[in-house]
This record gives structure tokens, sequence and C-alpha cells, in this order.
């Protein structure tokens, strides 16, 4: 978290006073992006305040005060309608987006904790036999069922801690059957409702040991694409696919390949390691 602001307080209204029918207090601490009265956007996201004992007043569904509990009724009105939220013993702050994450896997890689401690580079523990390729066997041999109970309980912690919206890509299981189970297990978790969830099909995320990789690319082409594109069509998804590739395992070449647009609405984009 950027360095502690100081606790001055930010009315999100003009200064008259607003009749709420519902308001956060007491804050213990709350936690928010200060930009003077407008939403923040940008650099101002880092411009980060921590206010001690804080309010936060909410009208027909919009927040019209951020602040200081002691500057609040100069900002807000309350009657025996308005419903109150104690917050004493909690840390509020404003819905988190992590907008890369792998829920959907089986087993797990703990002991690579100490060689990343130890200052390996994420090629140095592939190169060890860790990695994506580690995951991947637990992946396939779990059923879809299997996934989307792990993937479920992750996603609840990371409701739990604040986190609303978070983009879950594929990317483990490395065969066309696998990942298109693993697809279908976060469109699974995206009609529960527990988060807004954004999918994105990853197959291109690493080799599959023993593959070539020009093969690997051919059948990400010419089988999964298509495949998962019925998926997302069945989803009455309103946004284009999404299709992620990691040029730490791809060249150039390969990925302008997956970039090439099909015969249905893709997004399509590659990441470095």
């Amino acid at each position: 978290m950027p360095q502690e602001k100081s606790t001055s307080s930010r009315p999100s209204a003009a200064s008259r006073v607003v009749p709420c029918d519902l308001v956060l207090h007491p804050i213990s601490e709350l936690v928010t992006p200060y930009a003077d009265h407008i939403p923040a956007r940008g650099r101002q996201m880092h411009d980060i305040r921590r206010i001690r004992n804080a309010a936060i007043g909410v009208a027909a569904g919009k927040i019209v005060y951020v602040g200081s509990a002691d500057e609040m009724k100069s900002h807000i009105s309350t009657n025996s309608q308005t419903k109150f939220i104690d917050c004493s013993t909690n840390l509020v702050s404003s819905r988190l987006v992590d907008p890369y994450a792998h829920l959907i896997f089986g087993g797990n890689r703990c002991n690579e904790f100490i060689m990343r401690c130890q200052g390996k580079s994420y090629s140095e523990i592939a190169e060890a036999g860790g990695g994506i390729v580690a995951s991947m066997k637990a992946t396939q041999s779990a059923s879809r069922s299997q996934l989307r109970d792990l993937g479920r309980e992750r996603l609840k912690r990371m409701v739990e801690y604040g986190t609303t919206t978070v983009e879950i890509k594929t990317g483990y299981g490395l065969s066309t059957e696998s990942e298109l189970n693993m697809l279908e297990c976060i469109y699974d978790l995206k009609d529960e409702g527990l988060a807004d969830v954004v999918p994105t099909f990853m197959p291109a995320h690493a080799v599959p040991p023993g593959a070539d990789r020009s093969v690997y690319v051919e059948e990400i082409i010419r089988d999964m694409l298509p495949k998962a594109s019925k998926i997302w069509s069945e989803a009455v998804i309103t946004e284009p696919m999404r299709v992620l590739s990691t040029s730490m395992f791809f060249a150039t070449a390969a990925i302008s390949r997956l970039k090439t647009p099909n015969a249905f609405s893709m997004l399509a984009k590659s990441y470095r390691d």
C-alpha cells in the first residue's frame, strides 16, 4: 500500500447537507483513494488516504459522503429510517479488482515458495521441474466438480478479503479436454455470482512436456479455440471471448498465429513473464 497520507476527510458531494438512508459508522479505519470531489482514476488511485474514526453516507444507492466521522454531520443528515452499520472493528476499503488469477487447478506448489525466497526466477523454477507443468498432471486428473469446488473455495477467500471482480484464467490443463474442462468451471463460478468473474482462455500458458511447440499451437488454433468459442457462445456473454498467451514459452511467430482473427469473436493478447 502507498505511504499513509493525512487523515483529512473527503466529502463526495457539495457542501449541502444530504439526507442519507444508509450510514456506515463508526468505521475503525477507512482506506480510500483521494481525488478531491471527483472519481479517482489512473495515477490518482495511488493517492491513498487512511482515515481513522470514519464514516460513509449513502443516499438512494449512491455514496454521498466519505470522510471523518467528526465532520459527518456537516455533510449528511439522518432520521429514524436511516440504517446504520457498525464497522467499529473493521477496516473498510473500496472493492478490489484482481486482473490476473489462476483459481482452477489441482495440487499445489508449496515447495516453490522456498525457491522464490531464494531469488529464483520463474524460468529457473520451470527448468527445475516446477512452475506451470508441475500443476498440469494434478489438474488433468481432477474432475470438473473437483476443480469447480477448489476454485469456489479460493474465490470465497478472495471475496472475504475484499475482491469483488476477478479475471480467472485456464492454463494448467495443457490439453484440449483439460483446458475446456477448466473453462467450463470458470463459467460455472461466473454463473454462481460470488463475484464478478471475467473468464479468460489460456491454453498457450506453456508447452506440455514432450510436445512439439508448433504442433501444440496448431492444436490450440484448430481444436481448442473453436470449442472454447462454443462454450462462450452458449454462456450468452456479450463481451468478446478473452484469449491469452505467454511469450516465455511461445515465440513471436506462434503468438501472431494465435492472434490471427478467427470466425468467432475473440480478444487475443499476450504477456511477457
